[in-house]
This record gives structure tokens, C-alpha cells and sequence, in this order.
């Protein structure tokens, strides 16, 4: 079974550029500008993971990670994946009950390995051979 992926950041070149990887792992993918419209999305899909920005319009991450553990007791993972790496909003980002913090940039590679704690994830449309993971661009 296909497993799908809600992506929630209002850059829309995040949004796009992280859609297609994930698409070209086999992954479904749905996407929202802003935290509000994020909820309303998870509730209405139930995704089986969700990638998240911190700072946003409507509805910053924090507010997406209260709304959506509560809405689904915990059961879908949350990773925040922001550009911001201060260790005040990281603990509280884990205080609310965020799977995983990451920092932007990050490699696609990096962020496959983590993604793969939670969800199975096919084997990419196209594979880049070893040498070239070193020097793939950051997302």
C-alpha cells in the first residue's frame, strides 16, 4: 500500500521540490501553504506522515503539531522540517510531541533515512549511483 505524505510549509519551492522526490519514491503526496489549511487536510486524508514548517501564516507548525496529535492521539508522525535550529524551539517543538526536528537545508538522502523510520519507502523511480549522494543539492 501506497503511503502518503502531507507536506504543510508556505514556500512553494519547498512544497514543489520535496512533492517530486517523494513522488519519485512512489510516495502519494499532498501539499498545503499554510498551517489552517494543513489541518483541514490532514483531517480530511489521514496521512501516514507529515512534513511540516515552523513558521507560517494562519497557523504556525506548533499550533499544526498541538492540533493534529490531539485530532489523531499521536498515531501520525509529525516531522518539522524548518530552517530554524534554535534549541528553545526544538525542545518545545518535542515538548509537543514532534517525531522528528530537522533543519533546513538537508539532503534529500538525509531526509529518505529518516522518513524510512516511519514509513515504508520504495525504491525511487531513479537511483542515483554513491558517489553522486555526497553532492546532491539540499533541499
Amino acid at each position: 500500500m501506497t503511503s502518503t505524505i502531507l507536506i504543510i510549509d508556505d514556500d512553494s519551492n519547498i512544497r514543489e521540490t520535496l512533492q517530486i522526490a517523494l513522488e519519485d519514491h512512489g510516495l502519494k503526496v499532498i501539499t498545503a501553504s499554510n498551517g489552517e489549511i494543513g489541518i483541514t487536510r490532514a483531517i480530511e486524508h489521514k496521512p501516514n506522515l507529515v512534513l511540516c514548517d515552523m513558521m507560517m501564516p494562519q497557523a504556525s507548525g506548533f499550533i499544526v503539531i498541538e492540533r493534529l496529535k490531539d485530532h489523531f492521539n499521536g498515531q501520525i508522525p509529525i516531522i518539522m522540517l524548518t530552517g530554524n535550529d534554535s534549541d528553545h524551539q526544538k525542545r518545545y517543538a518535542e515538548f509537543l510531541g514532534v517525531d522528528e526536528y530537522l533543519t533546513k537545508p538537508i539532503r534529500p538522502f538525509e531526509l529518505f533515512q529518516v522518513l524510512k523510520k516511519y514509513i515504508y519507502l520504495p525504491s525511487p523511480a531513479y537511483a542515483l549511483p554513491a558517489e553522486e549522494v555526497a553532492s546532491t543539492p539540499y533541499y
